[in-house]
């Protein structure tokens, strides 16, 4: 038996983005190499066409970074919202991986299944292609590269992080130099009696940007409901703003020209000096964490959009 997937918070974003294309040049990708990913080698191809996912989803986001098309999924995975999540696996092909005979006939050129996996069916997998064990708490960058070493993209995967962290250090330098401002990402909710705060939300944020959270640290990975009031004394340098992303779609522009001119708002340090921001293109979409590659650069492009207009 297989584990399923593990939880994941869910979170606004739109598919879309057309990275970095494929390849690597003349480089000679024939025949296997031996690919070291959460400690543990495996002699893979130098470039696997098909490969199947069993049991974990974290690879979809580094496989839309590189505009890598999977060749399939476990049956059974399923995501209650909407999102770019969904779309993507969508479009691949559904493979009973409880079955040998399944398995078989599919004949992936590698499997990429769930680190919690039993030891029976993971012996069951390797009986058909190299598996190799995702990590979910492995760091974003070795993720993107295990998929891009596989997939035969090492260069761009590389290229990718590299431009990723050039991105970060200028907008860290103009927006906080000395690491000291507090930062809140909100969403409008539908009757604007409350405003749902994740601070857990987004790392570009918090880790790569370093913006302080401007809460007790206990509070960081909770779901916190904020009035009007509570956000007035919490003061932070900046607000950002996705609308109610579920049920309820709103004009972003008229919210925050509303919001600057309401009492409880115009106060604030945010929108006394231009710190108020809304995203047309939402921050985060339905079904991205924010953890991975994908929305780690898309995010950072959206707040590069609205920012520096």
């Amino acid at each position: 038996m297989r584990k399923g997937f593990a939880a994941r918070a869910a979170l606004p974003l739109v598919l879309g983005l057309g990275l970095l294309a494929s390849g690597c040049g003349g480089e000679d990708l024939s025949g296997t190499h031996e690919l070291t990913y959460g400690g543990k080698a495996v002699e893979v191809p130098k470039k696997a066409e098909k490969i199947l996912l069993d049991g974990t989803e974290y690879p979809i986001e580094d496989a839309m970074a590189l505009d890598l098309k999977l060749a399939g999924i476990s049956e059974g995975i399923k995501f209650s919202l909407f999102g770019g999540l969904n779309s993507y696996i969508a479009n691949l092909e559904k493979v009973d991986t409880g079955s040998p005979e399944a398995l078989q006939a599919f004949a992936p050129d590698a499997i990429i299944a769930a680190g919690g996996s039993e030891a029976e069916h993971i012996a069951e997998l390797s009986a058909v292609a190299p598996v190799i064990l995702s990590e979910a708490d492995a760091d974003w960058k070795e993720n993107l590269r295990m998929l891009a070493n596989l997939s035969g993209q090492k260069a761009n995967g590389e290229k990718l992080i590299g431009q990723y962290e050039k991105d970060i250090k200028a907008f860290k330098k103009k927006w906080n130099p000395d690491g000291g401002k507090t930062a809140l990402y909100v969403y409008l909710a539908k009757d604007r009696d409350d405003l749902t705060l994740i601070p857990s939300a987004l790392p570009v944020l918090y880790e790569d940007l370093g913006f302080r959270f401007p809460v007790e640290e206990e509070a960081m990975g909770q779901v916190i409901m904020l009035d009007e009031a509570a956000l007035s004394e919490l003061d932070p340098d900046y607000i950002f703003m996705d609308g109610y992303w579920t049920e309820y779609a709103v004009d972003m522009r008229e919210e925050l020209e509303k919001l600057k001119n309401e009492p409880g708002w115009k106060e604030m340090s945010a929108v006394r000096e231009g710190r108020l921001y809304g995203f047309e293109k939402p921050l985060a979409d339905g079904t991205f964490t924010g953890t991975q590659s994908y929305s780690r650069i898309t995010m950072l492009e959206r707040l590069k959009e609205e920012m520096e207009k």
